[in-house]
């Protein structure tokens, strides 16, 4: 329960792992350490388009050495990839990690791409030594949009050439509050995947269904993040993709899910508060594709102080993030390790128990009232927030440029921050801070929406691109935000001819 100006000590990038094979993962002892989901598994089909490959690769499990006495069900899929949740049946005491071993010596081969056990998180938020994140509720609304992350990452400059128009940014999260002020008009239905068929609405039960003391300790934590979106974008839309419930729980499997349908939802940047001690194939598919596709996908590098790579934010091509504070510090709750992209704003000064506002991570909480918070789930959208106007300035941009060209961009632009981080090796913290404005100020002013080309011009070439397109998910001629190239686009563009 969330009492105004109550502090509750929360995990802010949620402790969550996906599924996958354990690779890299940190020492025992080390505190967010997900133990494995035994009762699923994930594949992914050699040939999907085959109806009988799933039973197939069922047969030919059960038919392997010391498999007999197990069985599989498959549960779900995601539409279109032949990737499938199985349930799996086994006797007390058989070894599942022979199971694993089976999968790692490619047994399944012509059967399987990959194969892979699901992993979560099932220990309390900010437990077995995590360093916790703190909120404070009953903020004053004007210190959302005068925080100090507006005036370090040049915010002003930044909106005078780029707001993010036309822009769709996922938020992989608990859902979102589509009636608060910061983002009313801004959100776009969404898709539930903790609740299937649901609104994917940042909602509280008043339940406390993990058993750790504390109830719907993640509730508002999607809100927040789509927030800090729409501070540094703020024409973006959002699509909520709810994951976790408002305990901050879920498991891999609605992460991979979530963004195929993000990517299926044809969005241009996937936020990702969310770290993994454990690698996953699922995961790394699913990213590769969104890359591919020119989707930029932001993640946490977490929030327990370690020099540990997580994921999917230590993944090739993902903007990794490490929160700093108003003097460009690493946070003392931050993680860091050597595939961290960039620093950005995520640490908030709490003083004696209250929030400094010119120290603080400002954000929205549902119901229309305001926070602030800290975690690196919080410096991550604030990168999202910037993939989206660099994206808004380019049009012309091919899906195969997108995410070499924001990354360059955010590389040549971030500041130095070594000298106020002596103790850490500089590659720890990526490129440096980000700077937005900057990053920006490299492009021209974004065109005008309909305006493909970037000539200044909507015409024949912008009207002809968008016909060519017509029907696509993933095209800049998507104007109207809807998913798809359709009349409402035709109607927008006619709207802005000439």
């Amino acid at each position: 329960m969330h009492r105004p100006h109550a502090i509750l000590l929360l995990l802010a990038c949620t402790v969550l792992t996906v599924l996958g094979a354990v690779v890299g993962v940190a020492a025992a002892g080390e505190p967010g350490i997900s133990p494995r989901v035994d009762d699923r598994l994930v594949v992914r089909l050699a040939n999907p388009e085959d109806p009988g490959a799933i039973q197939s690769f069922i047969d030919a499990f059960r038919a392997a050495p010391g498999n007999d006495p197990l069985d599989l069900t498959p549960i779900d899929a995601v539409p279109g990839r032949g990737i499938v949740l199985l349930e799996l049946d086994f006797p007390e005491g058989f070894d599942l990690d022979a199971i694993a071993s089976q999968f790692e010596a490619g047994l399944f081969a012509k059967h399987l791409l990959w194969g892979e056990f699901l992993y979560r998180d099932d220990a309390p938020e900010g437990g077995d030594g995590a360093t916790g994140s703190t909120y404070v509720d009953s903020i004053a609304p004007p210190s959302f949009g005068s925080q100090y992350a507006r005036t370090r990452l040049g915010l002003d400059a930044a909106h005078a050439a780029s707001t993010g128009a036309a822009m769709v940014v996922a938020v992989l999260d608990t859902g979102v509050d589509p009636t608060h002020p910061v983002l009313a008009g801004a959100v776009l239905p969404g898709i539930d995947f903790v609740d299937p068929g649901g609104a994917a609405l940042d909602t509280a039960d008043g339940i406390d269904q993990d058993g750790d003391g504390v109830a719907d300790e993640l509730h508002g934590h999607g809100t927040f993040v789509a927030g800090i979106v729409r501070l540094v974008a703020p024409e973006a839309r959002i699509l909520p993709v709810r994951v976790l419930n408002d305990e901050g729980r879920g498991d891999g499997w609605a992460i991979i899910a979530g963004i195929h349908a993000a990517i299926d939802r044809g969005v241009e940047v996937i936020n990702v508060s969310i770290r993994s001690t454990n690698y996953s194939s699922g995961v790394d598919d699913a990213v590769e594709e969104a890359e591919q596709l020119g989707i930029v996908v932001v993640a946490a590098a977490g929030n327990f102080n370690l020099d540990r790579r997580e994921y999917p934010a230590a993944r090739s091509g993902v903007l990794g993030v490490v929160a700093v504070d108003e003097a460009d510090r690493k946070a003392a709750f931050s993680s860091y390790n050597d595939k961290m992209f960039i620093c950005a704003p995520g640490d908030t000064d709490f003083g004696s128990g209250m929030p400094v506002p010119e120290r603080a991570v400002i954000g929205p909480r549902p119901g229309g009232g305001f926070a602030a918070w800290e975690g690196t789930s919080f410096a991550t959208p604030m990168v999202a927030g910037a993939a989206a106007l660099l994206r808004a300035q380019h049009p012309q941009w091919s899906a195969a440029q997108v995410v070499a060209e924001v990354r360059s961009r955010l590389e040549l632009s971030a500041v130095d921050i070594t000298a106020q981080n002596p103790e850490y090796d500089p590659e720890v913290l990526g490129v440096g801070r980000l700077a937005v404005g900057d990053a920006v100020a490299l492009g021209p002013p974004a065109p005008a929406v309909g305006d493909f080309d970037g000539d200044g011009w909507v015409g024949f070439a912008d009207l002809a691109r968008l016909l060519a397109d017509w029907g696509q998910v993933h095209s800049v001629a998507d104007v109207d935000s809807s998913g798809r190239v359709d009349l409402g686009d035709l109607l927008g563009l006619l709207n802005a001819w000439g």
